[in-house]
């Protein structure tokens, strides 16, 4: 039989504790605003590198969410320099990278991969 001990913890937290965290929270939301932005201008620096737009089919898997991967067709720049994907969406041809980020169909690990497939196209 299994013995079974019981610790009271005050779940209560002081004011400057939940503040304390709070700046925390946003210390860590800040550092990874900076890594999105840092990632998107590599991606940036890779197709200027490539020259041209960069079918789906040329990456070795689709590095974004399973809900949009069937829409995306290429990535490339458009005419001012930012990331934008080509997608068959029904409303939309191109949608700005960022925003596969802030509406939660790319993760930043998937951020990671695309840079890492780009960097291989020569």
């Amino acid at each position: 039989m299994a013995n079974f001990c019981c610790i009271k913890i005050n779940h209560k937290k002081t004011k400057p504790q939940v503040m304390e965290r709070s700046k925390k929270v946003k210390a860590l939301k800040e550092k990874l605003l900076v890594f999105e932005r840092e990632t998107e201008g590599l991606i940036e620096i890779e197709l200027t590198r490539i020259n041209r737009t960069i079918s789906i089919s040329e990456l070795a898997y689709v590095s974004f969410g399973n809900e949009v991967e069937g829409y995306i067709e290429a990535i490339k720049l458009d005419a001012i320099g930012n990331v934008v994907i080509e997608t068959s969406f029904e409303d939309v041809e191109e949608k700005g990278l960022a925003s596969f980020i802030s509406d939660k169909e790319m993760t930043h690990w998937d951020l990671l991969e695309l840079l890492e497939m780009l960097t291989a196209i020569t």
